[in-house]
């Protein structure tokens, strides 16, 4: 015959050494995050708050990636309307010069 024998403080000694260290490593994780909430569980009032903040950030970090882009965007249509003002203005120029060359020889045959 079988006789199963259970050492009952060997279980309460064990569940106790678990639950110790489970707080063990919750304090620890606590003390190197540098954090005073690190789980819902901690505080579910902070912990939400804290996970909006986090979001408006990140929101906050790409409008500005956004607005950077947007003023690279300005500059580049600004130095091409200032490439197109010189091209118009040398145009311009040459129509003159045409223009004056042209006249000058229709007197010059009268």
């Amino acid at each position: 015959m079988i006789s199963l024998r259970t050492n009952l403080s060997s279980i309460i000694t064990q569940q106790s050494l678990g639950n110790t260290t489970n707080r063990l490593n919750l304090a620890i994780e606590r003390m190197s995050t540098g954090y005073k909430i690190n789980h819902a569980s901690d505080n579910a009032a902070g912990y939400s708050i804290a996970t909006n903040m986090n979001t408006q950030l990140s929101a906050y970090d790409v409008a500005a990636d956004n607005i950077s882009m947007g003023l690279d965007l300005l500059t580049t249509a600004q130095d091409t309307i200032s490439s197109m003002q010189s091209r118009g203005e040398r145009l311009m120029s040459l129509w003159t010069q045409a223009t004056t060359e042209h006249t000058g020889l229709i007197h010059s045959r009268q």
